[in-house]
């Protein structure tokens, strides 16, 4: 399990993508422990985690600096949202070598894979949202996203900032800290509001830069049941193809794929289509639990293993990556969509048509 394919979660249901973390300026009013105003995201400290595609800055105070546990910092925008963005803390309860080994396998047992899930857990949810957006907006983007049991009275407005309002979201639940063992305690006291309001500072949110490929896609390989095929085989009787590439281990990406085959029926009778890359297909422990993937959620559409040089073919950071190519396999200029946001796709689609029409 390459570091940068960590599949990361929103409570457990959301898939982002880790973003590389940064620094930046202001420090926070530790003593009101309210977050301070800052609108200059360039003139940064080394000390502070930027996240300004979720509209805030973090600087970590003794507290976090002393952990035994690991914290991951990420911010991405919600779902198709536009104008809601997010940042997380999500905690580890392990200590470094042990989170470092796990990260950096090619293959992990499943028995690692439940570790890196059930050990980590959210401290806290920033939400950041423009001022056309609600409280009911931004509850009903949580939800749409994953967090289908919130309640409006869960979220914590914590200030404004340049016209936006930001909203933090607590872990106020204590009955699973047990479980963390040894770093149930630690977990609990950086769970404070007070603290981790101590260390943000707002800043004006900005567009993330995703990373993308370009060229054009020209391969052999087979389908997950054997069959040979080419990239031009898949690609030649669609104007626009959705290219999703998952593993069979990633949770958001099974839970997607009864709705990306209803998606593929209604996508026919506008000239598109979709293929599933499963990436974790060339291990024969990955391309027996694929096919039982496939058989679960129903998908008919083409599943195919990866080809030699996949992974210098298309960048991806998390577990599902979806690109989106023409009828001659040209990688469009779409952004492509990391992480299981159904709700983007046919904007996405619509948008690759209007590129080749």
């Amino acid at each position: 399990m390459k570091k940068r394919y960590i599949v990361l979660f929103l409570t457990v249901m959301m898939l982002i993508f880790a973003v590389e973390t940064g620094c930046s300026s202001s420090k926070s009013n530790t003593e009101t422990g309210t977050p301070a105003a800052s609108t200059d995201a360039e003139n940064i400290s080394e000390d502070t985690i930027n996240l300004s595609v979720g509209g805030i800055m973090f600087t970590p105070l003794k507290e976090y600096a002393d952990k035994k546990g690991i914290i991951n910092y990420n911010a991405d925008v919600l779902g198709n949202a536009s104008g809601i963005s997010y940042s997380e803390l999500i905690y580890f309860g392990m200590e470094e070598s042990e989170y470092s080994r796990i990260v950096s396998l090619e293959n992990p047992s499943q028995e690692d894979i439940a570790k890196y899930y059930n050990t980590g857990r959210n401290l806290a949810l920033i939400i950041c949202a423009d001022n056309k957006h609600t409280l009911d907006d931004v509850v009903k983007a949580l939800q749409q996203a994953g967090l289908t049991d919130l309640k409006a009275e869960e979220l914590d407005n914590i200030g404004s900032n340049e016209g936006f309002n930001y909203y933090i979201l607590l872990d106020k639940d204590t009955s699973q800290d047990e479980a963390l063992g040894e770093f149930g305690a630690e977990y609990r006291r950086l769970c404070d509001r007070s603290l981790i309001l101590s260390c943000i500072s707002f800043v004006k949110p900005v567009k993330p830069q995703v990373e993308k490929s370009e060229g054009k896609l020209s391969f052999e390989t087979t389908d997950v049941y054997g069959n040979k095929v080419t990239g031009s085989d898949l690609f030649k009787n669609n104007k626009v193809t959705m290219v999703n590439i998952f593993a069979s281990w990633c949770g958001p990406c099974v839970n997607e794929m009864p709705q990306l085959e209803q998606m593929n029926k209604d996508f026919a009778g506008m000239g598109c289509g979709i293929i599933g890359i499963l990436s974790d297909g060339r291990e024969a422990s990955g391309l027996e639990d694929g096919k039982a993937v496939i058989n679960d959620t129903g998908v008919t559409y083409p599943v195919i293993i990866p080809w030699d040089s996949f992974e210098n073919d298309l960048i991806f950071t998390a577990y599902p990556t979806t690109y989106f190519v023409d009828s001659d396999g040209n990688i469009l200029d779409v952004d492509p969509i990391v992480g299981a946001y159904v709700e983007r796709y046919m904007d996405a689609v619509e948008e690759a048509l209007k590129l080749v029409n």
